[in-house]
Order: structure tokens, then C-alpha cells, then sequence
């Protein structure tokens, strides 16, 4: 595993976001599981498939979110997604968990690949994650090597971050709303 997964790693256990401007989504639209916030300099909008996808202000860094319907085939999921966004997919030999600081555990996979529509060669991440007990969704981020930024990497840790389940939302501003 290189060594800049490690620092992400480390980084999404203990990183705290940076205040910044950005926007919040509530995902999936009509019935949320969880907020994700990105920064100031991202788009990000839901697509024709109903998935989740942001892109970088420099357009180095994409990722794409949607939930996953089958929970028994999450790992052969990961792997189609890989395949059918990058072509010569290599994934690292290890897995990580991690846990951010709502609560929510991620089950993360590291490689590296070319993405077929630029062709550029890629650093990737796919993580599974619930925010709730019987949902589950994934995550397939995407940065250039070439272009590739400890800032970049750093928004994606936040982004990452930032995943709240909608309940422990509700249930903060239920508490704020009583005091």
C-alpha cells in the first residue's frame, strides 16, 4: 500500500474539516440516509442514475456515490465499479476500516488504474459504508497522479468526513431545539 493511503487514512480517523464554504446534500433525494458536504471549489449533483457525482475545481479529483441495492455482493459491486469506470485496475493487497468522527464505518479499497475516458492514470478508492442500519453505499473516488495535491487529497479526506447519517442530524437539532 503507498504510502499516501496510509496518510489518509490516518487523516480520515483524525482529520477535523476545515470551516469552509461548500455545499450540504441530504442523499439519496426523498429519502436520506446522510448529508456529505463538499468544497466551495466542487460541483456535485445528482445524475440520471440517481448517483451522487463531484468533481474538483481543477477537475483532477472525481467521485461518484450511489447506494447499493444487493448487500450480499458488496465486494464483487466494488469490484465492477472499478472495472467499469478504469481500465488495467490493480487493487493494493490490503483492505481498510475506518470509522469518521459520526459514527460511520468504511470499508475501503486502494488502487490504481486509467481512467477510460481520459485515459489519464489514476490513484482510486472505493469505500462501502452505512449510515444506517440496513443501507449501504459506495463510493468510487478518483484522482490524476500526475496532478494530484496534498490539498486535493485532504478535500477528500473532508468529504469523507463530513458523512452524517440524517438521524443523528435530526436528533441534534431535536436536542438544540429543547435547551
Amino acid at each position: 500500500m503507498s504510502k499516501w493511503w496510509i496518510v489518509m487514512a490516518v487523516a480520515l480517523a483524525a482529520f477535523v474539516p476545515t470551516a469552509r464554504a461548500g455545499e450540504t446534500f441530504e442523499y439519496p433525494e426523498g429519502d436520506p440516509a446522510f448529508s456529505i458536504r463538499f468544497p466551495g471549489s466542487w460541483t456535485a449533483e445528482v445524475n440520471d442514475q440517481d448517483a451522487l457525482e463531484a468533481l474538483s475545481g481543477d477537475e483532477t479529483v472525481y467521485l461518484v456515490l450511489w447506494e447499493v441495492e444487493n448487500l450480499d455482493n458488496l465486494e464483487d459491486e466494488m469490484t465492477a465499479t472499478a472495472e467499469q469506470m478504469l481500465s488495467d485496475v490493480e487493487f493494493d493487497d490490503a483492505d481498510e476500516e475506518l470509522t469518521n468522527k459520526y459514527g460511520v464505518k468504511f470499508w475501503l479499497k486502494h488502487g490504481d488504474g486509467v481512467e477510460k475516458e481520459s485515459e489519464a492514470e489514476v490513484q482510486f478508492t472505493i469505500a462501502v459504508f452505512g449510515p444506517s442500519e440496513n443501507r449501504a453505499f459506495v463510493v468510487l473516488y478518483t484522482i490524476e497522479k500526475e496532478t494530484a495535491t496534498d490539498e486535493s487529497k485532504r478535500q477528500f479526506v473532508n468529504i469523507m468526513e463530513s458523512i452524517s447519517p440524517v438521524e443523528a442530524e435530526e436528533e441534534k437539532e431535536s436536542e438544540e431545539a429543547e435547551e
